[in-house]
C-alpha cells in the first residue's frame, strides 16, 4: 500500500539577494535574524507548506534547531511582522505566519500533488490556476473542491489548555484517494506535532482514533505532547486501559527519542505487521463504501 502524500514539500528556493524590507531586517538583526528566518521557512513549507501557527511551539521548535534564547526568537518575530516580511493583517486576526511569496512559491511548487487542503481565511493569492486545492471556509464550514460545494457539519471546537483560541478541526472533507482511512489520522498528528508522521506515528495515532474516538485521541496526544513523550513505544506504554497518560517515572525504559517521525524502535515484523493492519482497513472501507 503507496504511503500517504504529506502536505509539505521537500525543499524551497532561496533568493541569492533579498528584497529591501529583508535586508533591513537582517541589518537589525544580523545572523541570529537571518537564521530564525530560515527556520521559519523550513518549518512551513515542510508542514503546512503555505503558513504556520504563531505559537510557543513554534518558538520552541526555532530553539531547538538554533538554540537561541525564546525572547529573541519572538522579537524577532514580531519584528519581521512589523517590516512586512509576514503578513501583519493575519498575523494580529489569525496569529499565522505567512506572505504572498512564500503562498506563491509552495502552490506552485505543489501543483503536482493530487490535493492540497487550504484555509481560506488565510489566503493572499489567487489560487484558482491550481486544480488540486481543497479549499476549506473556517466561518461559513463549506468545501470548495474545484468549484464543486460541498457542504459540512463541524466536528468539534476543542480548548487546548495553555492556549486562548481555540483549535479548529476541519470537516471530513471527502477524500477520492484510497488512503482516505488515514488522513484523519496524519491530519491530527500534523496540528499537533507540527510534522508529518511517519508510518509508526500513522499506525498509533489510528489505533488511538479507533479505540477511544477522534475526541479522545485527541486529548490523548496532547497530553503525551505535554509530557514530552517522544518516542511511540514509550507513548505505547504511558497509555492505561482507560486512556489516562502515566507518570514517566512509572515507565521502565523511558526513551527521549528527539524525532517524533522516526520509525526507530519498531522491528521490520512490527512494521509488516502495521502494513497489514492497513490493508485491511483499506479492504474495510472499501467494502463498507
Amino acid at each position: 500500500m503507496a504511503r500517504p502524500t504529506r502536505q509539505g514539500i521537500d525543499y524551497f528556493p532561496l533568493d541569492v539577494e533579498f528584497d529591501d524590507k529583508t535586508e533591513m531586517f537582517l541589518i537589525e538583526k544580523e545572523a541570529v535574524g537571518l537564521a530564525i528566518l530560515i527556520s521559519i521557512w523550513q518549518l512551513i513549507y515542510k508542514n503546512e507548506g503555505y503558513y504556520i501557527k504563531y505559537n510557543n511551539d513554534l518558538s520552541l521548535l526555532i530553539k531547538k534547531r538554533i538554540s537561541i534564547d525564546i525572547n529573541s526568537i519572538n522579537d524577532c518575530i514580531k519584528s519581521a511582522v512589523n517590516r512586512n516580511i509576514f503578513d501583519k493583517e493575519l498575523f494580529s486576526k489569525e496569529g499565522i505566519l505567512t506572505s504572498r511569496a512564500i503562498q506563491k512559491r509552495f502552490f506552485e511548487a505543489a501543483k503536482r500533488k493530487k490535493q492540497v487542503l487550504v484555509f481560506r481565511n488565510y489566503l493572499l493569492i489567487d489560487i484558482n490556476s491550481y486544480n488540486n486545492t481543497v479549499i476549506v471556509n473556517i466561518n461559513s464550514v463549506n468545501a470548495d473542491n474545484n468549484s464543486t460545494n460541498v457542504k459540512e457539519e463541524v466536528k468539534e471546537n476543542v480548548n487546548v489548555k495553555g492556549e486562548g483560541n481555540k483549535i479548529y478541526v476541519p470537516p471530513n472533507i471527502p477524500f477520492q484517494s484510497s488512503e482516505e482511512p488515514f488522513s484523519k489520522s496524519i491530519n491530527l498528528w500534523r496540528q499537533i506535532y507540527l510534522s508529518a508522521p511517519g508510518i509508526v506515528e500513522q499506525d498509533f495515532t489510528n489505533d488511538l482514533i479507533e479505540k477511544y474516538g477522534f475526541k479522545k485521541a485527541k486529548r490523548i496526544l496532547y497530553e503525551l505532547r505535554e509530557k514530552n513523550f517522544k518516542s511511540v513505544n514509550t507513548m505505547k506504554s504511558a497509555i492505561d486501559e482507560f486512556g489516562n497518560i502515566k507518570p514517566k517515572e512509572n515507565i521502565g525504559g523511558f526513551i527521549n527519542s528527539t524525532n517524533g517521525n522516526e520509525t526507530s524502535g519498531a522491528t521490520d515484523e512490527e512494521l509488516a505487521e502495521i502494513a497489514n493492519r492497513r490493508a485491511a482497513r483499506q479492504n474495510q472501507h472499501i467494502q463498507s463504501g
